[in-house]
């Protein structure tokens, strides 16, 4: 019996010191994963918060048109500015 439970002792050192080495490995090979899987839960996160909020994402969609648009109408009548004050040269600084 004393040789049995010496061997059965001898074979759980020998378990665990082989469960640590691929406990070492696992580590090195998820190590590299790491970066990646980052960013695949932000991706996940943010389809879970696009599902959840389904009315911000629209109301943000329409507020950049909105801006997208009134950003163009400040263009052109910025540009209007320019041209009437080259032609005219109403408001010159001298």
């Amino acid at each position: 019996m004393h040789h049995k439970l010496k061997h059965l002792s001898k074979r759980q050192h020998e378990l665990q010191l082989e469960a640590a080495a691929q406990r070492e490995a696992l580590s090195q090979n998820m190590h590299a994963w790491n970066g990646r899987l980052k960013w695949l839960d932000r991706g996940i996160a943010a389809a879970g918060f696009v599902k959840r909020h389904p009315t911000a994402i629209l109301g943000t969609g329409a507020l950049l048109a909105m801006l997208n648009r009134s950003g163009k109408l400040f263009l052109g009548a910025f540009a209007a500015l320019k041209a009437l004050r080259k032609v005219t040269q109403i408001f010159s600084k001298k």
